[in-house]
């Protein structure tokens, strides 16, 4: 009988198998691009610690392979971080990430391809040192094993064309920690990767904030509020974040550096009035909004009310996405920070009602669709009473 088997996987970078570092990263997969950030640039070192010998120099801006896995905690200047397994311009070696910028990932890209080739298994030279290492290779990227393996007469063809895969974008959930929340938990999913944000203790000289990766945990109150079920939402953490944000892919939030702007937002109006500018500090981005003022006030009545975000050129309305926004006729900024890294700040807004405040989670999606935002969440926290 024979069998068909087709090669459906295309690798993303020039060797199939990646050359060992040393035993214990001999499987490593160099599928994470990293950017230095590091003012005078960093060292590659042959181990993973500041003892051993330099490999080589990295300038700062440099862009370099690394894998996922980590390979050792280290703190150094308070800051703390993984040491990587990395590669740059021919030379393989570690890398401290506390210096380091994830940019992006690459991955196989699977394929049809043209020229199929039947073969019986009895011809196929298929050995079995070579059947177990083409059922890790299926392992690792969750494929069959009939999805890697291309035969012909010859032996093993492997198409193995260096090209980056663009990912499909990330896809961030948005919660606020809520003690007697009443809304549907069936939209929450704790199994996910959530991150929480701190703001930073010293109120006086705000830096950066604190982000953790946290477990969600959803308990039913103790004592409810209302009528009905109540829930409250919260962490694994004894202490309470001031936001959260959730993945299905861990995105390593909690090794980025976002600047807590919580001061400034509690000083400075977190709303937009008509005919004013409302600038992201450090960044180009800023948002205006137009309308009619028909009567002042903290809560003025306003008609026509348009919220824009303008980023180099580019002007969006934000309002075409909000489907509420607050008994006042505009919404108040809650948050702002770039965790995609993009240059462009996430933004948070939320719309105030007397019995419920909706968050509504804008991510900056200029390379997808060409807008500054899409709003990717919402979060809608209610009164149980």
């Amino acid at each position: 009988m024979k069998i068909k088997v087709i090669l459906l996987i295309q690798l993303v970078f020039a060797s199939l198998f990646v050359q060992p570092l040393g035993a214990q990263n001999a499987d490593c997969m160099y599928i994470e691009n990293y950017m230095v950030i590091a003012p005078s640039g960093m060292r590659m070192r042959s181990e993973p610690n500041l003892k051993s010998k330099v490999v080589t120099y990295v300038p700062k801006d440099s862009i370099l392979q690394a894998c996922e896995e980590d390979f050792g905690e280290m703190t150094y200047e308070d800051i703390k971080g993984d040491w990587l397994a990395v590669k740059y311009n021919g030379f393989k070696g570690y890398m401290f990430d506390g210096f380091l910028e994830f940019k992006y990932s690459v991955g196989p890209q699977i394929r049809a391809e043209s020229g199929i080739i039947a073969m019986t298994d009895s011809s196929s030279g298929l050995s079995k040192y070579d059947s177990t290492a083409y059922q890790k290779l299926a392992d690792r990227f969750g494929v069959s094993l009939d999805s890697v393996i291309k035969l012909d007469q010859s032996g093993i063809s492997i198409d193995t064309t260096p090209q980056i895969v663009k990912e499909e974008p990330i896809k961030y959930e948005l919660l606020t920690e809520s003690f007697n929340y009443c809304g549907d938990i069936r939209a929450l999913d704790p199994g996910i990767f959530w991150f929480a944000f701190y703001p930073n203790p010293d109120r006086q000289n705000p830096g950066d904030y604190e982000i953790r990766q946290v477990e969600l945990e959803i308990i039913k109150s103790k004592y409810n509020l209302g009528k009905g079920l109540e829930f409250d939402v919260s962490t694994d953490q004894t202490d309470r974040s001031i936001l959260l944000i959730g993945s299905k892919k861990n995105i390593k939030l909690s090794k980025m550096s976002i600047r807590d702007r919580s001061k400034e937002l509690r000083y400075k109006s977190k709303a937009v009035f008509p005919g004013q500018i409302w600038n992201f500090s450090g960044s180009p981005t800023q948002l205006s909004a137009t309308g009619q003022v028909l009567k002042a006030g903290d809560c003025p009545e306003l008609k026509d009310y348009k919220l824009f975000v303008e980023h180099e050129g580019r002007s969006q309305n934000l309002s075409d996405q909000l489907e509420f926004i607050g008994e006042c006729g505009m919404p108040d900024v809650y948050w702002y920070g770039d965790f995609t890294s993009d240059g462009i700040p996430e933004l948070i807004l939320v719309s105030v009602y007397q019995e419920r405040n909706i968050f509504s989670l804008f991510v900056s999606d200029i390379s997808v669709t060409n807008q500054v935002y899409t709003l990717q969440s919402q979060w809608i926290v209610e009164k149980c009473y």
